[in-house]
């Protein structure tokens, strides 16, 4: 499970009761792996990642260390536009740092991403495969 929230105090605090709240029921489904993501300056991304971490073990929550996605709403724009993530798009941090998101979540599955078999617009993900970045809301994980 991926739980997204901004690098602010109050949407990380709502994060925290969020998980909170949703722990009896990953337990009872045996949800092994939650994964905080932040979405903010990367220029704190380091710092901020570490005080949710610092956050979440003190409550007790079971989650793995928190990932980083930059605010980046010129990339998004972009991407939602349409234009493909292979090309200058690739290279924008959000791009890269999705795809590093990406490859950290799928070291927590027993699914790998098959080169050969992109997933193409409108075509539904598996649950629990990652498809290509780049395709908005086309993107799972269990």
């Amino acid at each position: 499970v991926v739980v997204v929230a901004s690098a602010t105090l109050e949407s990380v605090m709502r994060l925290r009761e969020g998980l909170r709240e949703l722990s009896g029921a990953l337990n009872s489904h045996r949800v092994a792996v939650v994964v905080p993501v932040l979405v903010g300056a990367d220029a704190h991304a380091g710092a901020d990642c570490a005080q949710l971490d610092e956050m979440l073990a003190g409550a007790g929550l079971p989650v793995q260390p928190s990932g980083h996605l930059p605010y980046d709403p010129r990339a998004l724009m972009r991407l939602q536009g349409g234009e493909h993530p292979d090309g200058r798009l690739g290279r924008t941090l959000l791009i890269r740092a999705a795809r590093a998101l990406c490859a950290t979540l799928l070291a927590h599955t027993d699914h790998a991403v098959q080169p050969d078999q992109p997933v193409q617009p409108g075509q539904p993900v598996q649950p629990g495969l990652l498809g290509q970045v780049g395709q908005v809301g086309q993107v799972g994980a269990s």
